[in-house]
């Protein structure tokens, strides 16, 4: 999708379909800023210049990157943090307590947002193991035993992530939930070949 702005807000254009969708300055309070993945902390910190361009009354509120160990840029963690974003690092590609607590933490935040608030959610390849928030009664302990079983099995990215999301809180739609009723923005950077 490509970025411009517009006199008081943010548009987004899908070159695949012409769909423009425009976020007037206008209809939030704040931006919330959620991204995780093995890009993540650079999409974050690209989006925060965007945005300090194209909608600089907005405030960014707060937020979590959750990147790869050593993926995120000296430079790009101290723009994040300067702006209130927590800046936290797991494993990849298999989940350790850290991806755990990131996640938890990542849902919090999603789950403080009002009617006003715009939630930038941004993925990038790696989402999947970074962002890790077993459903009660599982454990992490229980997903990765099924994360080393999927690794181990030869069953292809996608077919992993649909037993996956229906393990965890915060996958399958389970982030636009719990940030509801804020409006959510989604832009998903994928490294699964031949996924749009």
């Amino acid at each position: 999708a490509a970025a411009a702005a517009v006199p008081v807000g943010l548009a987004l254009s899908d070159p695949t379909t012409g769909l423009v969708h425009e976020y007037l300055t206008s209809e939030y309070d704040d931006v919330v800023l959620i991204a995780f993945g093995k890009a993540s902390s650079s999409m974050a910190a690209t989006a925060i210049e965007i945005l300090d361009e194209a909608m600089p009354s907005l405030p960014i509120s707060g937020g979590v990157v959750i990147a790869k160990d050593g993926h995120a840029t000296e430079t790009e963690r101290h723009l994040l943090e300067s702006r209130g974003v927590r800046v936290r690092e797991a494993s990849h590609p298999i989940p350790d307590a850290r991806s755990e607590r990131a996640a938890t933490e990542a849902m919090e935040v999603a789950e403080r947002a009002t009617e006003r608030t715009l939630v930038l959610c941004l993925v990038s390849g790696g989402g999947s193991a970074l962002f890790c928030c077993p459903r009660p009664p599982l454990t992490l302990g229980d997903l990765s035993a099924t994360n080393d079983a999927l690794l181990g099995s030869g069953m292809d990215i996608a077919r992993m992530n649909v037993v996956r999301k229906r393990l965890e809180r915060g996958k399958g739609g389970g982030l636009a939930t719990a940030a509801y009723p804020g409006t959510v923005l989604s832009l998903v950077l994928s490294d699964v070949v031949g996924d749009p």
